[in-house]
């Protein structure tokens, strides 16, 4: 596009400067630019989304500005420079952060609008002038670059367009409020500094107009999901107010009024935003009401209001939108090109017309964009030696980098990446010869380095498991951390000062180096140095950015360890502030509340944290030191367990349950804690703060083979006998015409022949021929005789067989014809159940089972043919029959038949209940079998893995056992089998989901939820049955069973408040039976509630005929956690009397006695326990009361006895 082409109405008078000489007579206050934003609502089921779309022709947006284009217009054929166009265009549907809810056709409007710069109408624009940037391409740092090339490339007259689609939000709408548009790697929780700001863009386009005398376009399609900060009304609207200031300098054009949403669906171009869609086909020509070739503000505002208002998609949808378009009505938006006119009028411009749009077309890819998309899938950090590339100077840096990056074909082979080595040689050749080449590869060098940073810094905020572990102390010496700061040292070296990308990249740098300085503190002895080295660096950072969340969390963590508890909660509240969605500071006030006993805002913390990562560790950590300090030892060691639980890798829990547990007088336990502490902690220094597949053998049946002489000659035209094995010969060699006769010539011969009937009906049956079959088989039954009778016939037929060769094989053959009746009816049954005569076909069905009640012949035939017929309720009844005889195999078909129902009516509750009540008795009769339904859940996640399976949710890697195979009499049917039930508790599980989901009745939906909490504790993980057992309770609060499964899961799986809590509830409803009772008294004495654990063991001891001593030693427990030793000590001594591991009592009464200053007392005690088998030696190490005593000799003679546990490394604890 010329610039004459922009700025001039038919008449020659620029509009622009009328407004100018307008402005400059008036008030003459400085324009500013403000953002508007409208909201965006979640999307409805259709196939439309929803999402705003604002252009705005931002022109001299300054007083200044006006001034300095009039005297540059004025000079404007003075110059020599020829007006060029310039663009940034960015499009944004996918968006990195899964935070950040994904666009449809963002990506696409923008690949649109360039293809429409290309063109005729929008100024045939060069290909080298528009920086197109498509979602994983428009990263923050690509966004930067380009804005800051725009600086550099446009000057006098020339025209500027920033376009842009996607998300747009404000930081907070209570401190900052600064308004920003979304690159593809912004965090959802901490924009700044991490996305683009509009107060920059206003800013550049200042620059532009003002400095570089150009004329800018700003096209912003922001929209947001509303799931982001800032995202209610207010913060909504004040986006879109930075963009839409109304000046009497601007043209702008908004795709709809204030109070309604602008669509997109795939109905227009294949999918677009319709304001987009009719937008460019408007610009194209469409909008040409005057005929005289141009596209005017007043004929683009005619054109959309017609086509929006007549839009038979927006019509469907109950949509109205009205674009709102304000400025001089004669200034001229395009030109328009006759045959781009007439291509579009052919294909239509209906919103319903879907055609293929044309983008834009891939060039030859360059060497630079060769290298830089390759080096995308790998890791540059494992490329690059960036602490050599740091010590080069600027000049040599990108030669140095390419034959770093290239180097490395064994890890291109792997990754099956093909390099091609005479791009890399044009590649550094150009770079040589082209300085403008050198510095594009820089700022994309530079561009890529921040992103990696980027990255990071992403995976931090947004609570990645993986990037957390590379923060753990454990992995100190391997996180990579070092490599960060000598990155982004190069990434400076080859960046302007001036350039937007600098300020950020120093930020990173200082970042990231006091990142890495402080997770070194653990792996030295003295770590004042690397602290100072940390502090220093996050100082530095702090000053180019102080609104970074990450910095801010950075520096509360190093004022903790400094003990500097003011300014480290004021960092740790400033970061909860800038992002307030991430878990991590709340998580680290959680800790700084607990030491300087602020417990009040702890918990809230607490609560805070837990909204927002319900699962992140540090919460559990932190939760369980707050536990301890305010007495509840009850829910630090649920906290402790479950930490983990989520990760076993950390020290510290361990070594606090250890604590837990040797101050409840579970020592064994405690010494087992505090030994997997120490071994976590070795190396670092801490400053305070089945063999073969099962299968059945098939049977097989075969034709018989009949090894004796028949001649057909042998047999007379009256020979009853010969003629039928005749007839039977032909019928197993599949001769039907010669069988057929024959059968017929016997049955004239002998009217009540036995076998004629019942052969003659096969083959009809064989042929389908179910008219003649029905009469044949019906005389087989009539005319069959039992064995005897048989046998008498047979030999009344012998006695009129004459001599001959044949004579043998003939009696032979006739003998072996005979069959058993059943076959008839089998026969009977299935050609009436084809021929659909259900009916007859049942009345044969019963008298199978009749006859044969064991045999699932009958009762298989039976309830196939009910259920395809849909007699459902009958065909259960026939399974349920069978499975009384077989209730392995009876099981196994009503699985089968379950399964099939609720395919065929997957919205009937019913079936799947069946079904799941089938499985679910199976299981619970047989608990301990079924060993490949069983699961885990893989150590530090919460993944479920099967027992037996190699990945994650996958069944194991076995070969089931085949089901055995039947074949029905007479009709050699085979019984297809259902398959057999090998994951009875999954699928149950499964099925009762469903019912949930589909019953109305709580009492029913509290039954099924209690028996999915039984079903995931027989699989193996109980955890998984907390919320069921807990569903079941709300919905059916009246069954004390349930409560007290669900008891028992709490406290295996350590959520021991939830457990106290039920067991309140079942002392209050006096539903408690004694063991729980006693346990209830447990629970209260470890979280501090004395008196009620009084009452409740005084109650127990009294409605038990015996005494027992575990009454005993809790009534002791709680005399030593309520800090009254004195008391505790006789009822220990009581205690020991009935202790089956006396050591432990001995060493409670020595620690007593220590605690009660009876110096010899408590000496002697130790040695007892000592002597009896007490050998736990991180007890004695850790546990306070003997803090006094280790110093002195008895000490050290007493406990000379107990061996120094080895570390895993072999190492002896040396402290």
């Amino acid at each position: 596009m010329s610039a004459s082409m922009f700025g001039y109405n038919r008449s020659g008078v620029d509009p622009f400067l009328r407004t100018e000489k307008k402005f400059l007579n008036g008030n003459k206050k400085n324009l500013t630019l403000k953002v508007v934003g409208k909201f965006t609502f979640f999307p409805p089921p259709h196939l439309m989304r929803i999402r705003f779309i604002l252009i705005m022709l931002l022109v001299l947006p300054s007083a200044a500005s006006l001034l300095a284009q009039v005297n540059q217009q004025n000079r404007a054929a003075q110059s020599a420079h020829s007006p060029r166009t310039y663009a940034v265009v960015v499009g944004i549907s996918d968006y990195e952060s899964p935070g950040i809810v994904q666009l449809e056709y963002a990506h696409k409007d923008a690949q649109v609008f360039a293809e429409y710069l290309k063109s005729k109408p929008g100024g045939s624009v060069p290909e080298e002038n528009i920086r197109l940037l498509v979602n994983e391409n428009a990263t923050y740092g690509a966004i930067y670059d380009a804005l800051n090339w725009l600086l550099e490339a446009c000057h006098k007259d020339d025209l500027v367009y920033f376009y842009f689609s996607g998300h747009g939000d404000m930081e907070n709408n209570t401190i900052y409020k600064l308004g920003f548009l979304l690159s593809y790697n912004t965090p959802r929780i901490n924009y700044i500094n991490n996305a683009v700001r509009i107060e920059d863009l206003n800013n550049i386009a200042n620059t532009l107009s003002v400095t570089n005398g150009a004329k800018v376009i700003l096209i912003t399609d922001a929209c947001h999901s509303g799931k982001l900060a800032g995202s209610d009304f207010r913060g909504t609207f004040l986006v879109g107010e930075q963009l839409r200031t109304v000046q009497s300098s601007e043209v702008r054009i908004t795709s709809c009024a204030p109070d309604q949403l602008s669509v997109e669906d795939k109905g227009w171009g294949g999918g677009r935003g319709v304001f987009s869609y009719y937008l460019i086909n408007g610009l194209e020509g469409l909008a040409d009401y005057a005929h005289d070739g141009v596209i005017t503000v007043n004929e683009i505002k005619k054109y959309l209001d017609t086509s929006l208002s007549t839009d038979p998609l927006l019509a469907q949808r109950g949509e109205k939108q009205t674009p709102v378009i304000k400025g001089f009505e004669n200034v001229k938006l395009s030109l328009v090109d006759n045959a781009t006119l007439s291509s579009l009028k052919k294909r239509g411009p209906s919103g319903l017309v879907s055609p293929n749009v044309t983008l834009l077309k891939p060039l030859p890819m360059q060497p630079q964009t060769y290298l830089f998309n390759i080096l995308k899938q790998v890791s540059i950090e494992q490329l690059v030696d960036f602490n050599k590339l740091s010590q080069l100077s600027k000049d040599e840096i990108p030669f140095a980098f390419i034959n770093m990056a290239t180097s490395h074909n064994s890890l291109f082979d792997s990754l099956k990446i093909s390099l091609e080595p005479e791009k890399i040689a044009t590649l550094q050749k150009t770079l040589r010869e082209n300085a403008d080449a050198l510095n594009r590869f820089n700022n994309k060098l530079a561009v890529m380095l921040s992103d990696v940073g980027q990255k990071v810094i992403n995976q931090y905020l947004d609570g990645d498991e993986a990037e957390l572990e590379r923060r753990r102390y454990y992995n100190s010496n391997s996180n990579g951390y070092d490599v960060y700061p000598k990155m982004f040292a190069v990434a400076l070296k080859i960046t302007k000062p001036e350039d937007y990308l600098y300020r950020i990249l120093q930020v990173k740098l200082h970042y990231f180096a006091g990142v890495a300085a402080r997770l070194k503190m653990p792996t030295v002895e003295n770590p004042a140095n690397l602290f100072d080295t940390a502090f220093s660096e996050q100082k530095k950072a702090l000053e180019l950015d102080e609104n970074a969340a990450y910095i801010q969390n950075e520096l509360g963590i190093l004022y903790s360890f400094k003990k500097q508890y003011v300014p480290a909660e004021k960092s740790y509240v400033r970061a909860t502030q800038i992002a307030p969605a991430w878990t991590i500071p709340w998580s680290n006030l959680i800790g700084l509340y607990t030491i300087t006993k602020d417990y009040k805002k702890a918990l809230e913390a607490t609560r805070k944290a837990k909204e927002l990562q319900p699962d992140f560790q540090g919460i559990f950590v932190n939760n369980g030191m707050l536990s301890e300090e305010t007495g509840n030892l009850l829910v630090a060691e649920e906290s402790y367990r479950r930490s983990i639980k989520l990760n076993s890798r950390h020290y510290l829990p361990f070594e606090r349950l250890g604590f837990v547990y040797m101050n409840t007088t579970q020592y064994a336990m405690a010494d087992s804690f505090f030994f997997e502490s120490e071994k976590r902690k070795k190396g670092f220094h801490f400053h305070k703060l089945p063999d073969q597949p099962w299968l059945d053998q098939l049977g097989q049946v075969m034709t018989p083979e009949f090894p004796c002489f028949f001649d057909k000659n042998d047999v007379g035209k009256n020979d009853v006998m010969g003629n039928f094995v005749w007839g039977y010969l032909s019928y197993n060699r599949g001769e039907d015409a010669v069988a057929e006769s024959k059968f017929k010539q016997v049955i004239a011969l002998n009217k009540t022949n036995p076998l004629a009937f019942h052969y003659l009906g096969k083959l009809l049956y064989r042929q389908k021929r179910w008219q003649e079959a029905d009469i044949v088989f019906n005389y087989a039954l009539a005319y069959y005789m039992a064995d005897s009778a048989f046998d008498r016939y047979t030999d009344s037929l012998i006695n009129l067989l004459p001599a001959s060769k044949s004579k043998e094989c003939i009696i032979s053959t006739f003998r072996l014809g005979y069959y058993s009746k059943i076959d008839d009816h089998y026969f009977l049954g299935t050609m009436y159940d084809s021929w659909n005569h259900f009916s007859e076909a049942e009345t044969h069905y019963r008298a199978i089972i009749a006859m044969d009640p064991v045999f699932i012949g009958g009762y298989y035939k039976l309830w196939q043919m009910l259920e395809r017929t849909s007699r459902y309720q009958e065909a259960e009844d026939v399974l349920r029959n069978y499975a009384f005889h077989d209730t392995t195999v009876g099981g196994q078909e009503l699985n089968g038949f379950y399964q099939r129902m609720m395919q065929r009516l997957p919205g009937d509750a019913e079936w799947y209940y069946k079904g799941a009540l089938l499985l679910y008795r199976l299981a619970a009769r047989h608990p301990d079998d079924y060993p490949v339904d069983k699961k885990k859940i893989e150590p530090d996640t919460d993944i479920e893995k099967y027992a037996f399976g190699k990945s994650d949710f996958t069944k194991p890697e076995i070969v089931e056992p085949m089901p055995r195979q039947e074949l029905l009499p007479g009709t050699f049917e085979k019984v297809n089998f259902s398959n057999l039930i090998m994951y009875p508790r999954t699928e149950a599980i499964n099925y009762f989901k469903t019912v949930d989901s589909l019953s109305q009745d709580d009492s029913i939906r509290a039954d099924i939820n209690g028996k999915i909490g039984d079903l995931y504790v027989w699989q193996g993980i109980p955890e998984r049955s907390l919320p069921y057992y807990k569903r079941s309770i709300d919905l059916g609060t009246g069954n004390a069973n349930t409560r007290m499964r669900f008891i028992e899961v709490c406290s295996i799986t350590y959520h021991l408040s939830d457990a106290l809590e039920q067991l309140d509830t079942l002392n209050n409803r006096h539903e408690i039976n004694f063991d729980k009772q006693v346990l209830m008294a447990k629970y209260c004495i470890h979280s501090g509630r004395f008196s009620d654990a009084l009452k409740l063991l005084n109650g127990a001891q009294q409605i038990h005929p015996y005494r027992i001593p575990a009454i005993t030693d809790l009534k002791g427990r709680l005399q030593l956690l309520s800090n009254h030793p004195k008391e505790a000590l006789p009822l220990y001594m009581d205690y020991l009397m009935n202790d089956s591991s006396q050591y432990l009592t001995m060493y409670t009464i020595a620690r007593l006695n220590a605690q009660l200053k009876n110096t010899s007392e408590a000496w002697r005690w130790l040695k007892l326990a000592i002597e009896k088998g007490f050998s736990y030696y991180w007890v004695l190490k850790y546990d306070s009361v003997w803090d006094a005593y280790r110093s002195l000799q008895p000490w050290k003679d007493i406990t000379a006895k107990i061996p120094v546990p080895i570390i895993s490394d072999g190492t002896p604890d040396q402290n």
